[in-house]
């Protein structure tokens, strides 16, 4: 199992796909007509929800990615910045019922006899994993991070892609 993402397309395909988006985007900003100032914000805040909204899906390096350039709001145009902060803070979890597998796969047979209970809705998510709230066997609330399934190779996938655009 691997990092699900909604849509067609491997990872290479959907940063390519995005970037082509947001050529095409700034084609048409720069048409005649309009309110420039207006229309310029809002090419930044629609270029910048197609790019968080690929991030937060793509998940892993990628993601960490636009959580890093997030930071640069005095660099960034601001509508630009506020989409890709939304990286920061509001990363949907997966359904338990995908690192259910995880946990299974993972944990022996002693350490899944520690653990009285998982609840299946998570209380954080982040660019490589999600966590969980669970009960020790002996009644003590505990907490544990799943790593999203593929996110290892997800990452080595995107720093390969970083290492041929770079050099």
């Amino acid at each position: 199992m691997a990092i699900k993402t909604r849509g067609t397309g491997g990872r290479s395909t959907r940063i390519l796909g995005v970037g082509l988006r947001t050529l095409g985007r700034s084609v048409l900003n720069r048409l005649p007509g309009g309110d420039r100032v207006q229309r310029t914000a809002q090419y930044w805040a629609d270029v910048g929800e197609d790019w968080a909204r690929t991030l937060a899906e793509l998940r892993g390096a990628a993601m960490k990615m636009g959580q890093l350039a997030s930071q640069y709001a005095d660099v960034l145009p601001p509508a630009l910045a506020e989409q890709l902060r939304k990286l920061q803070r509001s990363v949907e979890p997966l359904p338990f019922s995908d690192m259910q597998p995880l946990l299974d796969a993972q944990w022996t047979p002693a350490q899944r006899k520690r653990i009285r209970s998982v609840e299946p809705v998570a209380i954080a998510a982040a660019s490589i994993g999600q966590v969980h709230r669970a009960v020790l066997s002996n009644g003590a609330p505990v907490v544990i991070k799943l790593r999203y399934p593929g996110v290892d190779e997800a990452v080595d996938s995107d720093v390969e892609q970083l290492r041929r655009i770079i050099g």
